[in-house]
């Protein structure tokens, strides 16, 4: 663990996860899937998987929409 408290997982693992989320909600009826992160050491991730899911979605009115304003609105001064 490199913080207390924490669990690290492969970033391929990681964004396995957020790629099988946005999926079940797209199934469920969702047509806007939100990406947000609180930690900036994964905001690439957030990135690629909506860009990915956004090439496999061209041809349907869902999006995946990684919103990065929102981790760097707490760490940017105003």
């Amino acid at each position: 663990m490199r913080f207390p408290g924490t669990i690290s997982v492969p970033t391929e693992a990681f964004k396995a996860v957020l790629e099988g989320a946005a999926q079940s909600l797209r199934r469920a009826g969702f047509r806007d899937v939100v990406l947000i992160g609180d930690h900036g050491g994964y905001q690439g991730d957030l990135g690629a998987v909506a860009a990915k899911l956004n090439r496999a979605w061209v041809s349907s009115p869902a999006r995946a929409h990684f919103v990065a304003d929102y981790y760097s609105a707490s760490v940017e001064p105003f």
